[in-house]
């Protein structure tokens, strides 16, 4: 996670995104509290709280976790403390890794991309992250681009160069994106 006035620690990854002439304020990340090194990935409560101070002071408002409770490192009740000291609210949408949206939650969905469109028209900045911050991250990134109104192709080439260029990482993920129209 990037320090806001400096580079990510190493095996983090943090990136501002905003979309000019509209309120796409975002925060987009790899797994609070997590560093990836030569041995894998790493979790630890004093990177959580590291992490959790350093979105808030980059602007985050809140935090959109899309995590199943059984892929959060240190657990579900650690990263709630992290965030609720932090002064961040904090939700979750889960999405197994490597997969797109689940079409039989596409309502619950949909109320969260409204709640997140709403703190952004209001001037707030969401922080989204999943496991590595690439592919259920960038895929979610990219609806809310759509819904800004780039076309699909548009939001998934804008993410990759905001934020990551692995970011929306399977032909699932692309396919839900490129079935959304733009609006």
């Amino acid at each position: 996670m990037a320090d806001p006035a400096g580079a990510p620690p190493e095996g983090a990854r943090f990136s501002l995104v905003d979309l000019a002439g509209t309120d796409l304020r975002l925060c987009l990340l790899s797994c609070p509290g997590t560093r990836l090194g030569p041995a894998g990935r790493a979790a630890s409560a004093e990177w959580l709280a590291q992490d959790a101070a350093r979105l808030r002071a980059a602007g985050a408002t809140s935090l959109l976790c899309l995590l199943p409770a059984s892929e959060i490192p240190l657990g579900e009740a650690a990263h709630a403390a992290a965030f609720a000291s932090a002064g961040l609210p904090r939700a979750v949408f889960a999405i197994p890794d490597m997969t797109a949206p689940d079409p039989a939650r596409a309502a619950a969905l949909t109320a969260r991309l409204a709640a997140l469109r709403a703190e952004m028209a209001g001037g707030g900045r969401p922080a989204i992250h999943c496991m590595a911050g690439l592919g259920r991250t960038g895929t979610l990134a990219a609806r809310l681009a759509i819904g800004a109104g780039l076309s699909p192709d548009a939001a998934i080439a804008f993410i990759r160069a905001r934020h990551d260029p692995a970011a929306i990482e399977t032909a699932d993920q692309e396919a839900h994106l490129r079935g959304l129209a733009p609006g």
